[in-house]
């Protein structure tokens, strides 16, 4: 795969990567194109595959993250793989993606719309060291912005899309229901 490949964006020609979101988006959103152009037994969508798998999706948890770009490009390609594939490690690495979202930029915005960036919570729970960070980042975000109050129509349009498949593949009304709240919200401002 090369030494690039773990960084979100890609230039193939200069053969480097650019990091801004942290979490090898690259790599997850192309992961379901690499299983339909090459097969899932090959070895490009194999090595993609295991570096997903062995990669913590919340090692670089104290940065905070883009929420609609983690939606649209980590749980997007996720999902989007799995549809390809039917490979179940694959949808259980994107409920924890959304939920470590739930459990964030949903969960600290005083609104339905999430956070447009926010530290994700940690899957498996967080450490102290997470917990004091996440709180002082919560309190300088809040004395000093007033992010929460906005998003894009493109990330509200995603997280419909993302969490509605996972309420149905999952068999889950929650996910469904948290985007149609949002969608209610956002239908109070027609011009």
């Amino acid at each position: 795969l090369g030494s690039h490949i773990p960084c979100d964006d890609l230039s193939p020609i200069a053969g480097v990567g650019h990091d801004w979101l942290y979490h090898a988006a690259t790599l997850h959103d192309s992961l379901g194109t690499l299983a339909i152009a090459f097969g899932t037994d090959s070895n490009e969508y194999q090595e993609a595959l295991d570096a997903i798998l062995l990669r913590d999706l919340q090692a670089t948890a104290l940065r905070p993250t883009k929420t609609f770009k983690y939606s649209l490009r980590i749980v997007g390609g996720l999902l989007g793989a799995f549809s390809v594939t039917g490979d179940i490690r694959l949808l259980a690495r994107a409920k924890d993606a959304v939920e470590a979202l739930l459990q964030s930029p949903f969960a600290s915005s005083p609104t339905v719309l999430p956070r447009m960036f926010d530290v994700l919570y940690p899957p498996r729970g967080g450490s102290f060291f997470y917990s004091t960070f996440s709180k002082i980042y919560d309190w300088g975000r809040d004395v000093f912005t007033n992010e929460h109050h906005f998003n894009s129509l493109a990330g509200v349009g995603s997280f419909s899309l993302e969490f509605s498949f996972m309420s149905q593949v999952l068999g889950d009304e929650k996910y469904k229901s948290l985007t149609d709240k949002i969608f209610r919200h956002v239908s109070h401002y027609k011009s």
